[in-house]
Order: C-alpha cells, then structure tokens, then sequence
C-alpha cells in the first residue's frame, strides 16, 4: 500500500523503496525506554517493540522479493 501510495504521489522509485522498506521496520526500541520516562504502559510498549521485531524477520524478505520485482 505504501509502495502505491508513494508511487501514485509521483515520488522517484527508489524514493517509494525507501518508504516502503521504513514502513515496513519493526517499531524502535526507544519507544520501550521513552514509554518509561513518560510514565506509559512500559510493559505493553515491550510486547509491541517484541512482536513488531519478530513480524519484521517475515515481512522484511517478502517486501524485499515485492521490491525486487518492482525494479
């Protein structure tokens, strides 16, 4: 969606690449640290950065492969 989106706003292809691969990264491991100075749910912030980390190990190679075909 976010490789559509980029293209039919008229960005360069290797431009939508580069958005479709961020979108696609696990969420950041600073979220966890600041979720705790800002006095949120640290432990959900946790299970959000470990699941997003773990969906990436699958998502990163097929968008890869999408891109790839794409190019």
């Amino acid at each position: 969606m976010i490789l559509a989106l980029s293209l039919i706003a008229g960005l360069p292809r290797e431009a939508a690449h580069v958005l479709t691969l961020f979108a696609a990264l696990p969420c950041a491991a600073s979220c966890h640290i600041l979720s705790r100075a800002m006095g949120a749910d640290v432990q959900l912030m946790a299970r959000i950065t470990a699941v997003t980390t773990l969906v990436s190990f699958l998502s990163l190679p097929a968008i890869l492969i999408l891109l790839s075909k794409f190019s």
